[in-house]
């Protein structure tokens, strides 16, 4: 498999990923309020791993001349505010962050 081939797929699994995203956050929300910890926290472990690949795949793409501008500091920001709510143990307001900020920030991104 050629280079371009490579990207082209990741590009591809990029937007798939993107995607998928705002139905996984709430996802998150929905189980957090639901009182389903364990569901929802197992959630916000995939969430995160899922943003950390999303920074490298992107920062792959760019570096191979495809356009794609994703708000990684407001990404990190959430994951801060996250954390902070989790060790708190405010699912509540964990919940709303997920429903309430993550998720239309990633419709934005979807146009």
């Amino acid at each position: 498999m050629n280079e371009s081939r490579e990207i082209l797929e990741l590009e591809e699994s990029v937007g798939t990923y993107l995607k998928n995203v705002p139905n996984g956050v709430i996802y998150i929300a929905n189980s957090l309020k639901e009182d389903e910890l364990y569901k929802g926290l197992k959630a916000i472990s995939d969430f995160s791993e899922g943003m950390m690949w999303l920074n490298d795949a992107t920062r792959i793409l760019k570096n191979n001349g495809k356009n794609i501008f994703i708000d990684f500091t407001k990404i990190e920001i959430y994951l801060v505010e996250i954390n902070e709510g989790l060790e708190k143990e405010d699912y509540l307001l964990v919940a709303d962050l997920f429903e309430y900020e993550i998720s239309p920030f990633f419709q934005a991104i979807n146009g």
